[in-house]
């Protein structure tokens, strides 16, 4: 199950020549269009149905986390990549525009004030669905990978690894797999940063504790 900021784009790369080979023709010409087909391949449609059937339970289920002060980190650098935010084709299909972040934060896009806005305003907003769904790249790694599913049957995982065991954790799951232990090539890499850099104010650390508390605890991460 794929979760943004979490190696997302090497892992579709990976699978996608896993399944359909480097080569292939679906569709060959339109890389992105290839991407979202494998990242759709490899999320299930998940329903409380689908897992109580034998089907689901003859899936090897993996996937991978990431420590949530790290993560946030990167999906803050990810939305000032989205600039200028009008452009609705940069837009999360259910979630706020970004040009309705860009407003719900008064135009001053800092760190501390994207915080802010994730902890106590993007809640209570609802998307064009009618729903107060966070972003993909911040949500917490819980609801992505429907592990907390308030009164619904919770997804269970084979394998859970941590991007900071990318190797280790990337080799056990091939060989679980049956597959072939190989690097997983890096792709979407942004240039290395000091992510500590972003918390200057030591309120923030406790911010992003409490809002991604779940996965803290669900995953055994901590500020370091």
């Amino acid at each position: 199950m794929p979760v943004c900021k979490v190696a997302t784009n090497s892992f579709i790369e990976y699978f996608g020549d896993v399944m359909y080979g480097p080569d292939c023709s679906y569709p060959k010409a339109k890389p992105l269009q290839r991407r979202k087909r494998i990242h759709h391949d490899f999320n299930i449609e998940w329903s409380s149905e689908f897992i109580t059937t034998e089907e689901y339970k003859n899936y090897y289920k993996i996937a991978f986390v990431r420590n949530p002060w790290t993560r946030v980190v990167a999906a803050f650098r990810e939305l000032m990549r989205r600039r200028p935010f009008g452009h609705t084709g940069l837009d999360e299909q259910r979630s706020l525009s970004y040009q309705k972040i860009y407003d719900l934060m008064e135009g001053y896009v800092s760190f501390e004030n994207f915080i802010n806005f994730i902890v106590n305003i993007e809640g209570n907003h609802t998307n064009r669905f009618n729903s107060p769904q966070p972003n993909a790249h911040w949500r917490p790694q819980v609801d992505v990978l429907h592990i907390k599913n308030k009164g619904l049957v919770p997804l269970k995982y084979d394998f859970i690894g941590k991007i900071e065991n990318i190797n280790e954790d990337f080799n056990f799951a091939q060989e679980r797999l049956g597959l072939e232990k190989t690097k997983l090539c890096e792709r979407h890499v942004t240039s290395k940063y000091n992510y500590k850099l972003y918390y200057q104010d030591p309120k923030i650390i406790d911010l992003v504790g409490e809002y991604y508390k779940e996965d803290i605890e669900t995953f055994g991460y901590e500020f370091e």
